[in-house]
């Protein structure tokens, strides 16, 4: 059939020859006897929209509709049934080798990457049979069969990806899982169904689409084989695979719809022009953009003057106000890139937090890129239900300027968050004092906003001002934001507590980590503990914990090792940050029954209750008593006087619990603690409780002014410095701790109304050695080396008197300046509810100021100078006498990304050192480090099998001891 041709007086193509050549070249081809260059013979094919509707789309569709059905009723929940048995095979199969939507990386890639390569070439395959299928127009037998191969691989595929995505509905509908239904569907059909079909098959499909999911899937093979860097050869043929897929696409669409033609609705009606053009709106609008695009096809010309005068100021405004707006989406990207944009709330419904980093001096974002990912990852964990949008105000950007340096984009990809889940996360520069920059960030309307300062500045008090007076800037701004606020220094809690900042909405970072190392000392396991509490897991994470506490069990099974070496096993474990699996591992020997524990006390969860009527009145020591016996959970805390208090002391041995006391415990589920929770009201009530006590706090709390807030921290500044009286300090008896220049410094001439000990002869010599320390300073003539060979003899005396019912703590500090991180820790051992002394010995590269030592004196400690890395300074200090040994990594200030690599290494090379030598102690040494970057775990030693040895036996064996070894003043060391 001839279609008409166009009666415009601009035809799109002139005439070529004479005569009815064009009608012939339309009808069958050239004549014979006149050969045109460029002419190419033509067919004249006509494809009804409605067959080809019905074959492409609404078959397709409903194959889509009954499968979301399936989906929902019967596969989703198998699957999550299947999937949800621990140690399952399904659920090893999917972990190693298809990945979850969470968690695409798999630990076999193999599979997954020999599927999508044939994938890549089934797509390959059916979008050469679709190009020539539109020159042959006919779907040949042979050809159906070679397209039916490929689409058995295709639905492989397809499968592979459901499966992978959890068989939800929104991976059904995914983009390449719609271009998968609405080319295979036509392909299965037309291989059962040929006779039924167009007389020469559905040769004009949309196969053609299958060039998309050729790209997919090789950039799903880059990922799982984890190439992220790409070299020059890598990017060229990239940008051609983007390029072929997107003129593929385009040509394929526009060469269906001219086949098929306009649809009886889209009928287009022309009018006539007196210069003898037909036009439309439709075809004015086509003109217009081609226009002013610069594209120009030239099939169209206006006539009239007053036309082409206005279409000549039309063109110069359309192309200016084009390249405008390439200009405005250049800006806008520049803008984002630089964080010179705003959050928007419509854009992102949910609710949002806000990130206020406080950097000063220079400093630069990605020194805060471990903290960073931390906190992102306990956010935007998937174990989540409602992920929140998380806006980060920085001074500055990112990569600070630097060349060739990542981006935060970059460094979202590089912590592994999803493309869904970087798309709620914002980063924005501005000044955080700034109203403007403020509002930039929703502050306002922000769900919480943390102030997180600088860890490695060198002005941690000026730093930290600034802080609170930012936050107090907040404030004043947005009475209603909720703030917390995070300091250095623990006097700067008190600064801000006075200034009006509610006590719970601040804390003190070393001071909170000191307390936490002391605490860990005091309760062995307290660390992982509240990390296993705190720590969000997904369930590839509780698998990689169960298979490592698996490995680390067999390795105790078939060693046998000495108390040691199980403590300096369990205290690497801990340190690894290896925890929070919630599957048991049975015990094969009794000297892994602490890590089946350990693993069974994970299984459980934090839950909330509200006290039943029928257990009011009982202490908090006998609640635990009796949820422990009838239930087998854990109470561990209650909220009174506004705040959660672990273990409370008021309520613990006297007094009693009211009705409705919101308690806290460690148990298997909510519904274990039935028994004890108020029965008229639901699990959940408990929340809601706790909101409205807490807000009353909050507004008592400003009712009554903060000087109370205040006095309630600083009462024992009050009490020694407003009220004249002595700060508190143990009593010593059973002891003769006088020596000869103790008369003004003993304690016990001193009134006490802290507890009293009686201690061991072994803390006598610990006095007796700080005082001997002291007068080594205070006496003129007595030059560093002389003090330092008197802190060694005094050291060598407590070491040879201390017994094994002694629990010596020795606290190393590996660089800088944290006194008042060791005074809080000491503060910490020697609270009114210890009930133990215990001994504390410190080794510092830095000799003390005249403050700390006073502090040290009145704590009973003994500070000894010395590297953290020379193990005699260790061993003069007690490693081999102490129970319990903590590493401080100290504050280390390095502007330098280079530096940052190292900012850990005195730690590992510490714990190194320990490793080494625990197991010739004969104690059972616990040890915890600190580190400041959690990348740092890998430098950490592995455990090591090590006979327990006799430290004595084995120096006098090779003769190493002389009498006076450590008494000697070694000139070198001093370096």
């Amino acid at each position: 059939e001839v279609g008409l041709l166009p009666t415009s007086s601009t035809p799109l193509c002139p005439p070529i020859m004479a005569d009815n050549s064009v009608l012939d070249l339309v009808a069958g081809g050239c004549r014979p006897d006149q050969q045109v260059p460029g002419a190419c013979p033509s067919n004249a094919v006509r494809v009804s929209w409605e067959d080809w509707s019905w074959e492409n789309l609404v078959h397709p569709l409903l194959v889509q509709l009954v499968c979301s059905v399936v989906w929902a009723v019967v596969l989703r929940p198998l699957y999550k049934s299947a999937y949800g048995k621990q140690g399952s095979r399904f659920r090893f199969f999917i972990q190693t080798y298809i990945g979850t939507h969470d968690a695409r990386e798999v630990t076999r890639g193999v599979f997954t990457v020999v599927m999508s390569l044939c994938q890549v070439m089934a797509s390959l395959v059916l979008v050469v049979v679709w190009i020539a299928n539109v020159y042959t127009h006919s779907v040949s037998a042979y050809v159906a069969n070679w397209m039916m191969a490929c689409a058995c691989v295709d639905v492989l595929n397809w499968a592979l990806h459901r499966l992978q995505g959890g068989f939800t509905l929104a991976s059904l509908w995914e983009l390449n899982a719609l271009v998968d239904v609405v080319t295979l569907v036509p392909v299965i059909r037309q291989f059962f169904y040929l006779a039924d079909c167009a007389c020469d098959g559905n040769w004009l499909s949309l196969n053609f689409l299958r060039i998309y999911l050729l790209l997919y899937s090789i950039f799903q093979i880059r990922a799982v084989m984890g190439q992220e860097a790409q070299s020059l050869f890598q990017t060229v043929i990239l940008a051609v695979l983007r390029v072929g897929c997107l003129i593929v696409t385009m040509a394929g669409t526009i060469l269906t719809l001219e086949v098929l033609g306009d649809p009886s609705f889209m009928s287009d009606n022309f009018l006539q022009t007196p210069g003898g053009d037909n036009i439309s709106f439709a075809q004015m609008v086509y003109w217009i953009v081609i226009s002013i695009t610069t594209v120009g096809y030239g099939d169209f010309a206006p006539r009239t003057l007053i036309s082409r005068m206005v279409t000549s100021v039309f063109i110069v405004l359309g192309v200016g106000y084009m390249y405008f707006i390439q200009f405005s989406f250049q800006q806008s990207w520049i803008r984002a890139k630089e964080g010179s944009g705003s959050f928007s709330a419509w854009r992102s419904p949910r609710e949002h937090l806000v990130v206020l980093l406080c950097l000063r001096d220079n400093a630069k974002p990605k020194q805060l890129s471990s903290l960073i990912k931390g906190f992102l990852y306990e956010v935007l964990h998937p174990s989540n239900k409602n992920l929140p949008s998380i806006v980060f105000l920085s001074p500055t950007t990112w990569d600070a300027g630097e060349a060739d340096s990542e981006s935060f984009c970059d460094f979202l990809q590089g912590i592994g968050l999803d493309n869904d889940v970087r798309r709620s996360v914002f980063y924005l520069v501005g000044d955080s004092s700034s109203r403007k920059d403020l509002d930039r960030a929703g502050v306002e309307s922000s769900q919480m906003t943390f102030i997180i300062p600088d860890a490695d500045t060198k002005t941690p008090d000026k730093d930290d001002e600034k802080n609170i007076f930012t936050a107090l800037l907040i404030r004043d701004h947005f009475p209603d934001a909720r703030l917390r606020l995070m300091l250095l220094r623990p006097e700067s809690k008190e600064l801000a507590v006075q200034s009006g900042i509610e006590l719970a909405r601040c804390f003190a970072l070393r001071e909170l980590k000191a307390h936490i190392l002391a605490q860990n000392v005091r309760c062995h396991g307290f660390l992982p503990m509240i990390t296993g509490m705190l720590k969000s897991m997904s369930a590839e994470e509780e698998q990689a914990a169960v298979s490592a506490m698996q490995h680390a069990t067999s390795m105790e099974a078939d060693v046998s090792r000495a108390p040691s070496q199980t403590s300096a096993l369990r205290s690497s474990f801990f340190s690894s940050g290896v925890g929070g699996a919630k599957t048991v591992v049975d015990a094969t020997c009794d000297e892994s029954n602490w890590m089946a524990e350990y693993v069974r006390g994970l299984e459980r969860s934090l839950y909330g209750f509200e006290l039943s009527h029928e257990f009011a009145g009982m202490t908090f020591g006998e609640l635990v008593s009796q949820v422990f016996e009838r239930t087998g959970a854990t109470v561990i805390g209650i909220f009174e006087d506004g705040r959660v208090q672990i273990c409370p002391t008021k309520t613990h041995r006297s007094g009693g619990l009211a009705a409705g006391t919101i308690c806290f415990a460690l148990a298997t589920g909510e519904d274990v603690l039935k028994p004890f929770r108020t029965a008229d009201h639901d699990v959940g009530h408990w929340r809601s409780s706790l909101f409205k006590m807490r807000d009353e706090q909050l507004r008592r709390n400003k009712l009554e002014g903060p000087h109370l807030a205040a006095g309630q921290l600083m009462c024992t500044q009050l009490r020694s410095t407003l009220l004249r009286k002595n700060s508190r300090r143990p009593s010593v008896r059973g002891a003769d701790l006088s020596t000869e220049n103790s008369d003004s410094d003993s304690c016990t001439s001193e009134k006490s109304d802290g507890p009293s000990y009686d201690l061991h002869p072994a803390l006598a010599m610990l006095r007796k050695g700080l005082a001997a320390a002291r007068s080594g300073r205070s006496t003129p003539n007595s030059g560093c080396g002389s003090c330092m060979s008197e802190q060694r003899k005094m050291a060598r005396q407590m070491r040879a008197a201390i017994t094994p019912a002694d629990e010596l703590v020795l606290l190393v500090v590996c660089d800088g300046e944290v006194w008042q991180q060791v005074i809080s820790f000491m503060s910490a051992l020697r609270a009114k509810y210890m009930p133990v002394f215990r001994p504390v010995a410190i080794v510092s590269p830095i000799k003390p100021p005249e403050w700390v030592t006073e502090e040290c004196e009145k704590y009973q400690v003994l500070i000894l100078e010395g590297s953290c890395t020379k193990v005699r300074h260790l061993l003069e200090a007690g490693m081999m006498e102490a129970s319990s040994v903590v590493v401080m990594s100290g504050e280390t200030s390095r502007a330098d990304s280079e530096a940052m690599l190292f900012k850990d290494s005195r730690v590992a090379l510490c714990a190194q050192l320990v490793e080494c030598w625990c197991g010739i102690s004969e104690r059972e040494i616990f040890a915890t480090y600190e580190l400041q970057d959690s990348a740092s775990l890998r430098y950490l030693p592995k455990v090591m099998m090590k006979p327990a040895i006799n430290l004595e036996n084995f120096l006098n064996q090779r003769g190493l001891v002389e009498e006076d070894a450590f008494d000697e003043d070694d000139e070198d060391e001093e370096d």
